[in-house]
């Protein structure tokens, strides 16, 4: 199968070998975008509790709080987050394994959203754990030398999968992967307790998690409704 055929049969704005999808893909970035400044915008503007409270992982917030922790809000939408990384590793892992045992279907597609699962389960983890600002730390590995490890993983994993990302809408990914990365650089450098720093760099890992897990939700959505169409 060459990769015009690739590119014809996982295209979102049309069906898919004449089989057309009731999910509405073209407007999916724009949901994710809009519900994280829903989520982040709520989250900073409400006048009852301190926005910090409600964005810095609760393991921060404890820490910060002391006898005063802990409140049932404390790291809503760190948590929310958590839970975006888990779903998206559970959709990718389910829909991987069902593609890669479909030995008809598009070569390497089911590898491709195995690894996007088990990448982002890993993730989700090390934002659960807070594994590289508190474990890793305390065993010796500097945080500069964990993102960067985390760095190249991204990068095998974009050179291993890259055309089946291109034939997907890559933009949400590129998007997802500039916004994780402000938050980090934002992390990184300023190390201020400022209301609006905090906002800034919350705001923007939550709305790249939003944008990572609909691309490859969307991605495992359009795989499956080809398999579907063949089937």
């Amino acid at each position: 199968m060459n990769i015009q055929q690739i590119r014809q049969d996982l295209s979102f704005t049309a069906g898919y070998s004449g089989i057309q999808t009731p999910l509405p893909v073209d407007w999916a970035w724009l949901a994710a975008l809009l519900s994280a400044v829903v989520v982040v915008g709520a989250a900073s503007l409400q006048p009852w509790v301190d926005p910090a409270d409600l964005l810095r992982d609760p393991l921060a917030v404890a820490e910060l709080k002391g006898p005063a922790c802990c409140k049932v809000y404390d790291g809503l939408v760190s948590n929310l987050g958590v839970i975006l990384w888990m779903a998206c590793a559970a959709i990718c892992i389910f829909s991987g394994g069902l593609l890669a045992a479909d030995r008809q279907f598009v070569a390497g597609y089911g590898k491709f959203l195995l690894a996007a699962g088990l990448f982002s389960g890993f993730l989700g983890f090390d934002d659960l754990f807070l594994v590289h600002e508190n474990v890793l730390p305390a065993f010796g590995i500097p945080q500069p030398i964990t993102y960067g490890a985390y760095g190249l993983l991204a990068l095998a994993y974009i050179a291993a999968s890259w055309q089946l990302i291109l034939e997907n809408r890559f933009w949400m990914l590129i998007g997802a992967i500039a916004l994780l990365g402000s938050s980090v650089t934002i992390d990184w450098i300023f190390h201020s307790d400022s209301a609006w720093r905090i906002i800034v760099e919350d705001g923007a890992k939550f709305s790249g998690i939003c944008l990572w897990t609909m691309f490859h939700a969307t991605a495992a959505w359009s795989a499956l409704s080809m398999r579907a169409g063949r089937s």
